[in-house]
């Protein structure tokens, strides 16, 4: 196995709830290190998939950081850490070979409808380790970042293991709430793992309109979209969903459209796409 460890000597991201990515980090000249370092140590978790170079990043928090606390498990990450690890995806086979497989509660959501509140009332010290949007999960693309890596059954697993590994609970039970846009890639998640539990979280669609409105106003998002910002707004929001969906419902030609006309549809889709897949066998609980 090889695995380097590098120390962080600066962080930036233009928006925190962006997902976690390698450049959130400038770093000092790495080192070898030993791969389960990121096991026998404390602190450690892990951050995010580089797909580029094919490797898992870890970072080192401060021992005192419960990450099982946090409103949002990769921006309490990215806040805090203090070292990096790079590890080639191939050489987590080995890692996690004694590692135990988690049971699992896996909480997908259309967002803005409680599932943080969700994920800290699942959290039972010793029993469930309940983790709140781990980006590392993330197969969704955000523009500006590569495009992600395509979560195999085997790295899923594996990235489960890790979770409950790294965390250092004797827990044998893993929850993970996941950000909105995983919704549409919850097939893959069924495929890796079919005896886990599934939840979905949903709310009217009037106030999440109101709820999402004010969220994306708090973040600088633009009231009154152009195509280009519309479609960032779009893809963000849908996994990069085809936009002739949204022409069903919106003039894709209009050179602005407000954004109190696009957060219906977006709503519309989330709820079609829990229904297809519960359609399918998804035995979800909504």
């Amino acid at each position: 196995m090889s695995a380097r460890c590098y120390k962080i000597e600066s962080r930036a991201k233009d928006i925190e709830v962006q997902p976690a990515d390698r450049s959130d980090f400038a770093t000092s000249a790495g080192r070898k290190c030993a791969p389960d370092l990121v096991l026998s140590a404390p602190g450690w978790s892990p951050y995010c998939i580089d797909a580029k170079l094919r490797e898992l990043i870890f970072v080192r928090l401060p021992e005192n950081v419960d990450l099982s606390l946090a409103a949002f498990y990769s921006v309490t990450q990215f806040r805090e850490a203090q070292e990096l690890v790079a590890m080639p995806l191939d050489d987590l086979p080995g890692l996690c070979a004694a590692l135990p497989e988690p049971k699992l509660i896996l909480v997908f959501s259309i967002g803005r409808c409680g599932s943080t509140l969700v994920s800290h009332l699942l959290r039972q010290p010793g029993r469930v380790l309940s983790l709140s949007e781990p980006s590392v999960f993330d197969a969704t693309p955000f523009p500006g970042h590569q495009k992600p890596l395509r979560l195999s059954p085997d790295l899923l697993r594996h990235l489960a293991q890790l979770h409950l590994a790294a965390a250092k609970t004797t827990a044998g039970t893993l929850a993970v709430k996941f950000k909105s846009q995983s919704l549409f890639i919850a097939d893959s998640y069924v495929t890796a793992f079919p005896d886990a539990k599934y939840v979905f979280l949903y709310r009217d669609a009037l106030t999440w309109t109101n709820s999402f409105f004010q969220f994306l106003q708090g973040i600088g998002f633009p009231e009154n979209m152009d195509r280009d910002s519309r479609a960032i707004h779009w893809n963000i929001l849908t996994a990069e969903h085809p936009m002739d969906y949204l022409g069903r419902y919106v003039d894709l030609d209009a050179d602005h459209v407000h954004l109190d006309r696009l957060q219906p549809v977006v709503w519309t889709l989330y709820l079609e796409t829990y229904l297809r897949l519960l359609a399918h066998g998804v035995p979800w609980l909504a």
